[in-house]
């Protein structure tokens, strides 16, 4: 891995970490996970996502889900 992926991994990082203190100020009852994972709904495969956000709700759970990027192409699921 370069230099300059390793830096710009780092750099992200400090965003989810921001984030999700930002979003537990918000919603003190939820459950935040970074890095989290959830099922893919086609394949079924485990997904990682950066930041995975868990709130109880009346009806069970809302789930919300936060991807940090900052490319220039277009990137596949992958």
């Amino acid at each position: 891995m370069s230099q300059s992926t390793t830096r710009a991994r780092r750099l992200g990082r400090s965003l989810e970490l921001l984030l999700m203190r930002i979003k537990q100020h918000q919603s003190p009852n939820a459950s935040v996970r970074s890095p989290d994972f959830i099922a893919d709904v086609d394949t079924g495969e485990r997904r990682e996502v950066d930041i995975g956000i868990h709130v109880p709700t009346a009806n069970g759970e809302t789930f919300i889900a936060i991807e940090c990027r900052d490319r220039r192409a277009q990137q596949s699921v992958e």
